[in-house]
């Protein structure tokens, strides 16, 4: 039987159409309490600018002067929109409205950023319902990282850092529940007050790709000539694309006429809008590289049934990578770093796994993958359902059930 409570999820983004990171999880997290709470409800808190139509009608986008600041900060839009519920006073307002009128006895916060704000608007609230955070990387190191790497002054972000950690350890130590994605997060948050926390890794739905989907990828390289393709899927996060840019680059030499990589995602139309033409080697790459961009559930599922490698070139970051388990349920061969399979360390030793953590070892694993007798596929008995979501995230429910 379905618990009664009330359970009320909040981010900084939609999970309409939810296809990477965040909102994926969240989707996925919601999907995984309604099987066992009777309400269950998911509210973003964001800016239509970076998310202009995939989103519901009960969340809520900022306005005004807010929205423009966010318009023109992509990177740092989710630590303006969590400091706002506090600040501004009609975001703060309509906030607290949605939350008093659903009355939830639970609030769930996602990756910390509404508590920025949310820590001290939640005093209008009429009673005071439970909290518990659901982390998805240590958001204070991770926001540092991100922007220390896009080249903002030290001095510029000093405050703004100093404000997400201190919301994320007042977080971690007043939170009724702590879930991580990693044990190394989760070891992390105890450090910063939580009580203990519960291991809730990242997850995939399971693959089913239609015949119609893949027939579609079949044609669309046969017409480029290409009969092999290693595929890296991510969105424009800055760690993907230094990643590939690190483990990868623009010397594509090594592949062979026939053979591709392939981007798909917003991290392709990100490396291509950005590719010098005028550079030789550079210009040279675009007969061996090709950016699919943004594609649907249904055409990216045909997309790794019909790829012959899955790439992991993940070299900065915490938490987890929700590709690497994507890339684990597809049991194809893959090309990754040590640290694409952080969360995930008992499938590193499977025998389509190939580490690398130099970009020449990482070159050279991805042309023995195209080697049909080097690498062999995924031992079917090697059980990949504990990379489903409904694994992953049956110990949050648990947890939530028992609060």
């Amino acid at each position: 039987m379905k618990s009664s409570k009330k359970v009320l999820l909040m981010s900084t983004y939609p999970i309409k159409g939810a296809l990477t990171g965040g909102p994926l999880r969240v989707k996925a997290i919601l999907e995984e309490y309604k099987k066992h709470f009777k309400s269950v409800s998911h509210v973003a808190v964001f800016s239509r600018y970076h998310h202009p139509a995939g989103y519901e009608p009960t969340d809520i986008a900022v306005r005004g002067d807010l929205a423009q600041a966010t318009r023109y900060a992509p990177d740092t839009s989710d630590y303006l929109i969590g400091k706002a519920i506090a600040t501004d006073k009609e975001l703060r307002a309509r906030v607290i409205a949605y939350i008093e009128q659903l009355h939830p006895d639970i609030i769930q916060i996602e990756q910390m950023f509404c508590w920025i704000g949310l820590k001290d608007a939640i005093k209008d609230l009429s009673y005071s319902p439970q909290i518990t955070y659901s982390s998805h990387n240590i958001e204070w190191s991770m926001k540092k990282e991100l922007l220390d790497g896009l080249g903002y002054k030290r001095e510029d972000i000093a405050q703004m850092i100093e404000d997400i950690k201190s919301a994320e350890y007042d977080l971690a130590s007043k939170a009724s529940a702590v879930f991580a994605v990693t044990k190394a997060d989760g070891e992390s948050l105890v450090a910063m007050g939580a009580k203990s926390y519960t291991l809730a890794r990242n997850g995939v739905f399971p693959l089913n790709a239609q015949e119609k989907d893949i027939e579609y990828w079949r044609a669309y390289f046969a017409q480029r000539g290409i009969e092999q393709i290693a595929v890296f899927i991510g969105s424009a996060h800055p760690p993907n694309i230094q990643g590939f840019k690190e483990m990868i680059g623009f010397g594509l030499g090594f592949l062979k006429r026939n053979q591709a990589i392939v981007l798909a995602g917003d991290v392709g139309t990100n490396i291509m809008d950005n590719l010098d033409r005028q550079d030789a080697q550079q210009f040279t790459s675009l007969r061996r590289l090709i950016s699919v961009g943004r594609l649907s559930h249904p055409r990216l599922q045909g997309l790794l049934s019909y790829a012959h490698t899955i790439l992991l070139p993940i070299t900065e970051g915490g938490g987890s990578n929700l590709k690497t388990a994507e890339a684990i349920a597809s049991r194809k061969p893959v090309v990754a770093t040590t640290k694409a399979y952080r969360s995930f360390d008992e499938f590193k030793d499977a025998p389509q796994v190939l580490l690398a953590d130099t970009r020449q070892k990482f070159k050279d694993s991805i042309s023995r993958s195209f080697e049909e007798n080097n690498v062999t596929k995924l031992d079917s008995k090697v059980d990949v359902n504990s990379v489903l979501w409904s694994v992953c995230l049956q110990p949050m429910s648990q947890k939530l059930e028992e609060i």
